[in-house]
């Protein structure tokens, strides 16, 4: 009887933790789907784009618990708190060679945004304007490829300055309602937020040192 027992209560644990987790594999799938949607993503609407995909994955009743919304702005380096990616969908050079479906179209590239909005869960990332395809990174990742600039690699005061001092708000997807009233989770810069991203032994790790 305790044996039974005992395996009940572990699947019941098992059960409750996956209700209460986000479906990673289904929304990078519908992600993937949506990528390239015109009625889901427009050039320039990073919020817009969330909420349409939100609403999306709700329809289809994909289990979103722990997704959240993260806005995204550069509390250090302009007046305005802009963000300054790197890895900009189609804001980049032409491209004249490589596959035919993307000859014409532009690489990935800078640009210049006054914020960012990106969903994220269980520490993955789901931007529908970092590069050109269907991404999906670690929360790390993506801040390092899309936010620092080249220039800042090697050098620990550099980065921490540059990438340390952007600033990230987090809502909790079931939570948000209009204006966000109620669903921030956190707030601060990312050097406060993820100190150990910005360790020696971390910078080395992602081979920034």
């Amino acid at each position: 009887m305790r044996f039974h027992l005992g395996i009940l209560i572990v699947l019941q644990c098992v059960f409750s933790v996956s209700a209460f987790a986000a479906d990673i594999a289904a929304i990078t799938q519908q992600f993937r789907a949506s990528f390239r949607d015109d009625t889901i993503y427009t050039d320039g609407r990073c919020g817009p784009n969330v909420t349409r995909f939100i609403d999306i994955l709700k329809n289809k009743r994909i289990n979103i618990r722990g997704l959240q919304i993260v806005e995204i702005k550069d509390r250090g380096l302009s007046s305005l708190e802009g963000a300054h990616p790197y890895l900009a969908r189609g804001r980049g050079s032409l491209q004249r060679n490589g596959p035919c479906a993307e000859r014409g179209t532009r690489a990935p590239g800078e640009a210049e945004w006054f914020h960012h909005v990106i969903l994220t869960a269980d520490g993955m990332v789901f931007d529908f304007d970092y590069t050109n395809n269907p991404t999906v990174v670690t929360l790390n990742e993506y801040f390092i490829t899309m936010f620092l600039p080249p220039e800042a690699r090697g050098d620990v005061e550099r980065i921490s300055r540059s990438l340390g001092n952007y600033g990230a708000e987090f809502f909790d997807v079931d939570l948000a309602r209009p204006n966000f009233q109620g669903a921030k989770v956190s707030s601060g810069k990312l050097k406060e937020l993820f100190p150990s991203w910005f360790t020696p032994e971390q910078l080395c790790r992602n081979n920034l040192l």
